[in-house]
């Protein structure tokens, strides 16, 4: 049953997607239409996630279900794309200052509500102090795990807080290309962060490389897919 939810969810995810991509860039697109297949798109793509936040990420915790997680996975998500499509237009200066600015105001406003999310999930598991919710966050709080975590907050919220929370910042181009790589590899490590430590792994030399490898490779077919598509734009 997870593995039909699986397919299911990510054919509607993408056949939505495809169906507002093509509404607007239809000669004649019709703003009403374009509009209409986004918000279509915006909600199959929080059901969808939904689906594989609960079946890739809360389906592996032995704790307590956080019902915040689906939210969380999906928000995480969101911004990830948010992030690839400044850098994108920072590194390729298709985008003049003041669409630079509005891009790193949005980049800005997803990275307070991403981290808002975190803390929805923190607060209440700390001053509710039930061992069986605090495991859960305690497992990335603890050794290997407890570095990555901090580099992700940093990575995430801290670091480009700081560097987009001016509006000259904003508009400069190697600013917000850095805040949005810098955002990326944050969200890279969290992905590990949210699976991982529920596995109870006893890591090895010959896992560790394999783990690098499949990564490398998903990372690789990413970027060949997505520089096949840039490079006929």
């Amino acid at each position: 049953p997870a593995a039909v939810r699986l397919v299911l969810s990510a054919a509607l995810v993408f056949a939505l997607g495809a169906r507002f991509v093509a509404a607007a860039r239809a000669p004649r697109a019709e703003e009403g239409k374009v509009r209409g297949a986004a918000l279509v798109y915006v909600l199959g793509y929080v059901v969808g996630l939904s689906v594989w936040a609960h079946d890739l990420v809360m389906a592996f915790s032995e704790g307590p279900v956080f019902t915040v997680v689906p939210a969380y996975y999906f928000m995480g998500a969101f911004l990830s794309g948010l992030a690839w499509v400044a850098l994108n237009a920072a590194v390729r200066d298709v985008s003049g200052p003041d669409l630079r600015h509005d891009v790193g105001k949005l980049l800005f406003g997803f990275i307070v509500v991403w981290s808002y999310l975190l803390w929805a999930l923190f607060l209440p598991t700390w001053y509710g102090n039930i061992p069986e919710e605090a495991a859960v966050l305690l497992r990335r709080w603890e050794g290997v795990a407890k570095p990555v975590t901090i580099a992700v907050l940093v990575a995430v919220f801290a670091w480009p807080f700081w560097l987009l929370f001016s509006e000259r910042m904003k508009r400069r181009r190697a600013t917000l290309a850095v805040g949005a790589a810098t955002i990326l590899l944050g969200l890279w490590g969290e992905r590990f962060l949210l699976v991982v430590p529920s596995l109870h792994l006893h890591v090895g030399g010959i896992a560790v490389v394999l783990a690098a490898l499949v990564a490398l490779g998903v990372a690789g077919t990413f970027v060949l897919a997505m520089g096949a598509r840039l490079g006929r734009e």
